[in-house]
């Protein structure tokens, strides 16, 4: 009798150590799971990044050529804002902006300051970032592209320092047009 026993103790300590063990697995596996997830978002967003930087940048020399890009940021983001940070905003104007996005807001509000001082640099050349993304997340590496201009600048009734769109389906287009030392950036409406 002894032996069913100490069998039945065994039995219960094997399906025990069994249980802490899948315990263990299914905990781990979820971390290794939610990191891969993490990083896959984070090289998204360095892709995208990269992306419209090089886009932007190799097309301003030749001048007349145009492009049509779509970029695809991490799909947390819902909006884009670029940013013509060489551009005479007014205050309403950058009130405006804040208003839509914030961070894009002070930024242009930074570049008009830099303008108006005749001791600092351009308006690009004072500011970290003239691409914004929102939501705002923290830890987002600043984007700046190219010097640009915005499509809307001929039109006095309609010029605006930026331009904002909704990222849909998790991308945006843009039409890009390389004017020699900088590219015109036209929103691409779906």
């Amino acid at each position: 009798m002894a032996n069913t026993k100490g069998v039945g103790i065994g039995q219960v300590f094997i399906f025990i150590m069994a249980g802490i063990a899948f315990a263990l697995i299914l905990i781990f596996g979820y971390k290794a799971i939610s990191s891969f997830i993490s990083s896959g978002e984070g090289v998204q967003l360095v892709q995208f990044k990269t992306d419209l930087e090089s886009s932007i940048k190799s097309i301003y020399t030749e001048y007349g050529s145009v492009r049509i890009n779509t970029y695809r940021p991490s799909s947390d983001f819902q909006q884009v804002c670029l940013v013509d940070l060489d551009y005479p905003a007014t205050d309403k104007q950058i009130e405006d902006l804040k208003k839509i996005n914030l961070a894009a807001g002070l930024a242009l509000e930074d570049a008009r300051k830099a303008q108006l001082d005749p001791t600092r640099k351009s308006g690009y050349d004072s500011v970290d970032e003239n691409v914004f993304l929102a939501p705002l997340q923290e830890g987002l590496a600043k984007i700046k592209v190219y010097r640009l201009s915005l499509a809307y600048e001929n039109d006095p009734e309609t010029a605006v320092p930026y331009i904002c769109l909704t990222i849909k389906e998790g991308s945006f287009s843009l039409i890009l047009e390389g004017k020699g030392d900088h590219t015109k950036i036209y929103p691409k409406l779906k």
